[in-house]
């Protein structure tokens, strides 16, 4: 039944890309919320749209447009809906889907940036290979996973190259995310 799995896993990697993950529980389980976003986050960011501001629980986004009319948008807030973890020196954001699981992504500090990434098309192979965890579910461009993921598991797929997708960079020398 496991090499059944990992076929079809294989052949989804294989034809289709934009795939999206959702875990069951918050990553890793093993750790507990964080109620304020990471310090080196907070403050104001040049955004390519406007100006982004993030402080201890929200990133509102600040876009003037042409005629000077102002929007405010909280884009992502801290709350049962987005969770945040932190193990060694990863930020995990949890952001929980509509259909009641939940998105990952890793926020780390380099530095000069701040990077948030996602999983993407080439993780579906990483996650077999160096935690040996499988989808319990595919369904089209989803893979669906129920198993508990620990800190000592997620850091070891980190390590092994995990997380191929830059979603967000922030450069901490110019206050610009690019």
């Amino acid at each position: 039944m496991r090499k059944v799995k990992f076929l079809l896993l294989l052949i989804a990697v294989l034809t289709n890309s934009c795939l999206t993950f959702y875990f069951e529980h918050p990553v890793p389980v093993d750790t507990k919320n964080l109620k304020r976003m990471p310090s080196t986050l907070k403050g104001e960011w040049k955004a390519e749209e406007g100006l982004l501001t993030i402080n201890n629980t929200q990133w509102v986004s600040i876009i003037t447009d042409s005629s000077g009319v102002v929007t405010r948008k909280v884009e992502y807030e801290l709350s049962d809906s987005l969770i945040l973890r932190k193990y060694k020196k990863n930020y995990f954001f949890n952001q929980l889907a509509e259909n009641g699981y939940w998105n990952l992504y890793l926020g780390y500090k380099t530095r000069t940036h701040f990077v948030i990434k996602r999983l993407g098309d080439d993780d579906t192979l990483s996650l077999k290979t160096t935690i040996g965890l499988l989808a319990d579910s595919i369904t089209n461009e989803a893979f669906y996973f129920h198993q508990p993921i620990t800190k000592q598991q997620i850091i070891k797929f980190i390590d092994g190259g995990g997380f191929s997708d830059t979603l967000f960079l922030f450069d901490l020398k110019s206050r610009v995310m690019e």
